[in-house]
């Protein structure tokens, strides 16, 4: 896998906003923003998702390019603000191509 534009697998961990959107309405949310095609986004596929009971969960997704794997969590603030109380993501990546990139970019700059 690679970085900029190439597609790669991300991994978003989060907690549902349960003081602001109690549990039920959370389902609801959800469906809906299926429903309505908001979710996923374009340019993201859903390798699966987990939910705790406490409302914490992690999404495993494809995305073809950064723009996509931001917009995984942006959809959401744009649909229903503050739905996440926390969410974090990042790259699924092999150490070693990971710090081969870095390098290589720091010689860009």
């Amino acid at each position: 896998m690679g970085g900029g534009d190439t597609e790669m697998l991300y991994a978003s961990f989060w907690q549902a906003n349960y003081e602001k959107y109690p549990v039920h309405e959370c389902a609801v949310i959800c469906a809906k923003m299926v429903e309505k095609g908001v979710y996923p986004p374009p340019g993201v596929e859903i390798i699966g998702q987990w939910l705790s009971t406490g409302g914490r969960g992690v999404t495993i997704f494809k995305a073809k390019d950064q723009v996509a794997a931001l917009n995984e969590y942006y959809v959401w603030e744009l649909e229903k603000p503050g739905f996440f109380k926390h969410q974090e993501t990042i790259v699924i990546d092999n150490l070693a191509d990971g710090v081969g990139r870095t390098l290589a970019y720091k010689k860009v700059l």
